[in-house]
């Protein structure tokens, strides 16, 4: 398995969202426990028509470009993408006092 390195600047934009929505630290743990649980991968995937829900969260989360050089910004800003959305799912179930679409 290949590593690569993160954008450098996700440990800023992580730091700013954990800055702005104060989030407790059970919530942080819970939104890393989700992150690794989502069904993400990188590179070019088939998936199959019994995949719907895959192949519509990969959509959302990618959109339907081709591969090229639009695709790999887009995949440059997932890794946000999904810590952002690890962090709404756990705020949600543990604290149930939602934050606005504005904050997030």
């Amino acid at each position: 398995m290949q590593y690569t390195a993160p954008p450098q600047h996700l440990a800023l934009s992580v730091h700013s969202l954990l800055l702005s929505t104060l989030l407790q630290p059970s919530a942080i743990f819970l939104a890393i426990w989700y992150i690794i649980r989502l069904p993400v991968y990188f590179g070019h995937t088939v998936l199959g028509p019994e995949c719907g829900k895959e192949v519509a969260f990969r959509t959302a989360l990618l959109g339907e470009l081709s591969w090229g050089s639009d695709r790999l910004s887009l995949e440059s800003s997932a890794p946000f993408r999904l810590i952002v959305l690890g962090c709404m799912l756990a705020n949600k179930w543990l604290d149930d006092h939602t934050f606005s679409n504005r904050t997030w």
